[in-house]
């Protein structure tokens, strides 16, 4: 195991991190904290639970798959910074536009299968570009690209409001900060287990390109897991504006079906 500066290992450095975040959730979970800044009663919402396994996955997916394949991009064919971006761009792109329509969506009492299709198709596309990798013009990749985009597209709007909808108004502030976290655990675990699998078949194959499909058969697995989550989700429709609006102003009148 690698050293750091001074006589630190990375293994005690990690383990030194784990043993303070569970200091931390005892602290959270303990009755002498009145107001706990994780508060984990949260947690047995089933959405909002749920809903953060599937961002942790989005995380890792999303820096896990462009990470290396502007490496790849960089090292394989010699593309410049610039055309790896526009390589790259689509994907961007696709995302934005198909969120528009997703967010719409995804109010819906079935919004799950947004997200279910859109890790679906983001596996789609990742598991095309493990084949098409270093085969002629990079443009290959463009449909891998158009459908990446589009999964992402489905996923971030709609994850955000399945999982955040159903819970209580005094722990909005609490999920918000725990959903934004776990997104970014997300990202750090995925550059660090993608480099880490770039760097171990690259030490055994001498071989970038198998080194990237070896990673990307990694994201396929944790994609998996996204859909299983997001299958898992309970159907609930949002409330709508009105009901919205009273439950923010008591003063408002209340009508009941007849």
């Amino acid at each position: 195991m690698g050293r750091v500066a001074g006589p630190l290992t990375i293994a005690e450095i990690i383990a030194a991190g784990v043993l303070f975040l569970a200091l931390f959730v005892f602290w959270q979970a303990s009755a002498r904290n009145p107001e706990p800044l994780m508060p984990l009663r949260i947690f047995r919402n089933r959405n909002f639970s749920l809903g953060n396994v599937a961002n942790v996955v989005i995380g890792i997916t999303v820096t896990g798959v462009f990470v290396p394949l502007a490496l790849f991009l960089q090292t394989v064919p010699k593309l410049s910074p610039l055309m790896t971006g526009l390589v790259t761009a689509p994907a961007s792109l696709m995302s934005g536009v198909v969120a528009i329509v997703a967010g719409r969506l995804s109010n819906r009492a079935d919004a799950k299968y947004l997200p279910i299709t859109g890790f679906a198709l983001m596996a789609a596309g990742i598991l095309a570009m493990t084949f098409l990798l270093g085969d002629g013009s990079q443009w290959v990749l463009l449909p891998s690209m158009v459908a990446l985009g589009i999964g992402m597209g489905l996923v971030f709007s709609p994850l955000t409001n399945i999982s955040t909808r159903t819970l209580d108004r005094s722990l909005l502030g609490a999920g918000s900060g725990i959903y934004n976290t776990s997104r970014q655990f997300g990202n750090v675990l995925g550059s660090a287990v993608t480099a880490a699998v770039l760097q171990i078949v690259l030490a055994a194959t001498g071989d970038f390109t198998t080194a990237v499909r070896a990673s990307f058969y990694l994201l396929l697995a944790v994609l998996v897991v996204g859909i299983a989550a997001a299958f898992a989700f309970r159907q609930v429709a949002a409330p709508s504006v009105t009901d919205s609006a009273r439950a923010s102003d008591p003063g408002l009148p209340v009508t009941r079906p007849s």
